[in-house]
């Protein structure tokens, strides 16, 4: 009966060995390290947040704005983060990720990109049980 502990033990410790360890839910603590190619228009310095900050405290009127322009939302302004700061706060006003060219849509006359993609749990609309649709983004095409 001794050896049953044991047995358990020797089980626990092996599946530890083989469990493999998964890089991929490490948390993001800048978002100063992230680059987009939206990014390069507006001049900005990286901040680490305080537990203190909030984001109408520091921005003002843009900070919808400016957590657009980090693409993020409110829940995830937390102390310890690093955000990108916009220099002039009033570049972004309106901010919007898209590029202004899409060089491969060039030869079509109108372009849709549909950038949304809808999972499961998403797509369920549950007030009224429908599927939404997923929203469209245009982009201009260059000549």
């Amino acid at each position: 009966m001794r050896k049953m502990p044991l047995k358990i033990v020797i089980l626990v410790v092996a599946l530890f060995l083989v469990t493999p360890i998964d890089g991929s839910t490490a948390k993001v603590k800048s978002l100063c390290d992230i680059t987009y190619p939206s990014d390069s228009r507006i001049q900005w310095s990286c901040r680490k947040l305080k537990w203190s900050d909030t984001p109408q405290g520091l921005f003002g009127y843009y900070w919808r704005d400016v957590l657009r322009f980090n693409r993020m939302d409110r829940r995830h302004f937390l102390g310890g983060r690093s955000i990108k700061v916009p220099k002039d706060l009033a570049q972004v006003k309106n901010f919007n990720p898209m590029p202004l060219t899409y060089p491969q849509g060039a030869r079509e006359p109108k372009l849709i990109l549909n950038l949304l993609h809808l999972s499961r749990k998403s797509s369920i609309d549950k007030q009224k049980g429908r599927a939404r649709r997923g929203a469209a983004f245009f982009a201009r095409c260059s000549q």
